[in-house]
Parts: structure tokens; sequence; C-alpha cells
């Protein structure tokens, strides 16, 4: 069995296996989230096992296919570091673990001046990150002069781990959404919405700014910014 844990996993996972040969036959791909599981139905796999609700470690472990694992191998196509969900529960269930960590988070070495000053002028109300190391990434990045704008702005997560964060805390207000785009998009609906109604005006309608896109600082104002 092969765990994708992410897009990028299955990226630069099967990017590495296809430069040796075709994909095993008769091995089986799972996937975290319903975006990993999308990239790999769009590389060619027509059987995906994933869970439908959560997207997460611990959704994937109670699926039934992950309960009858004693002796098998299973490799876990992830980034460098990472969550040890998956290892841990299926270890304990008699399977064989093995990482195959395919790409790393980098923090880019970027200036951060045009942000703080759009988040000085009040132009950034909410960031959204898809992981703890991101987080952490984040605010590296903004450095101490970010630390007056953290206390009125929203921080938007995917997970429960990610909100419990120490760095979370630094944050005004933290919102797990649900998995997913949707879930991202309908937890930052709440927010504006609350927005609205705490200042009795219109609030700024939210676009995301995708990560390659911040690194290359769009022209502001952007009153939300994601990072995956």
């Amino acid at each position: 069995l092969a765990i994708f844990v992410s897009a990028n996993a299955v990226d630069k996972g099967l990017a590495a296996v296809r430069a040796r040969g075709p994909w095993p036959e008769g091995v089986p791909v799972a996937a975290v989230g319903e975006a990993t599981a999308e990239a790999l139905r769009n590389s060619g796999f027509a059987r995906v096992i994933s869970p439908a609700e959560r997207h997460d470690s611990e959704a994937l472990l109670r699926l039934p296919e992950l309960q009858a694992v004693q002796g098998r191998n299973i490799v876990v196509f992830r980034g460098e570091g990472g969550r040890e969900q998956l290892r841990e529960g299926l270890e304990a269930r008699g399977a064989s673990l093995l990482y195959a960590e395919t790409y790393r988070r980098v923090r880019p070495e970027t200036d951060p001046a045009p942000l703080l000053a759009a988040w000085s002028r009040g132009e950034v109300q909410a960031v959204s990150v898809l992981s703890a190391e991101t987080l952490e990434h984040f605010l590296a990045l903004a450095g101490p002069a970010a630390a007056p704008h953290l206390a009125h702005t929203a921080l938007v997560v995917p997970h429960e781990a990610i909100a419990a964060h120490r760095d979370a805390g630094r944050f005004g207000r933290v919102l797990v959404g649900a998995h997913g785009t949707a879930g991202l998009v309908a937890a930052l609906w709440r927010l504006k919405a609350a927005r609205s109604l705490s200042l009795g005006v219109a609030a700024p309608v939210i676009s995301a700014v995708a990560l390659h896109a911040l690194w290359g600082w769009l022209p502001f104002p952007q009153p939300y910014i994601s990072l995956s």
C-alpha cells in the first residue's frame, strides 16, 4: 500500500517512482485528503482509498481498508517532517511503514515590507495556513514587526492540531474550517459575515492569494492571505 499525504507528494513521489519504471502492479494507493485523491486520479489511478468526510490522518486510519494491515508493507509519500499519526496507528496494527520524503517546505528569502505595509493600512484581515510548519515559516518571515498586527488578524486553519500550535495563539482569532477548498471558503465567508456585523458595514470581498502570488507580492489591497 502507498499513502500520499498531499498533492505535492503525488507530484514529486510519482515522478520519482516513474523515473525508475511503471507503478508496481497490484499496489493500491490511498490519500489523506480529497485534493490529494484528485491528484492521484488525474495521474491515472482509478481506485483511490480516501475518507469522504474529514480529510486527515485520523479519518484515513478509520477506513475499513486500513484495519487488517498485519504484516503489510506500507510506504507514505510526504514532505520532510510532519505528523506521526499514520506511523503510530499503522505500526500498532502490525504494519511495516517506510517514509518516502519527496520534498521539503522552506521559508523563502523574501522582503516582508509590502506585507507589513498592507497590514498597517488595514488591508489584511485574515491569514490561512495549511500546516503548522507553514505557520512557523510565515511568522518568521514577517518578523517582530508583525506582532502588533496579529491581535487584529484571524488565522484560518483546516485542522485542530494547527489551531493548537503555540503560534496560533498569537492571532486575535483562530477558525478551524472543514477540510478541503470548500471548507476553507466557508470559514472565510463566516469570518466575512462576522466582520460585516461587527462593523455595521460591508466587509471587503475575500479573495485568496496563493503562495506563489504572495511571494510575488501581488498589488494590495488583499484582505486575505493563504499559505500552503
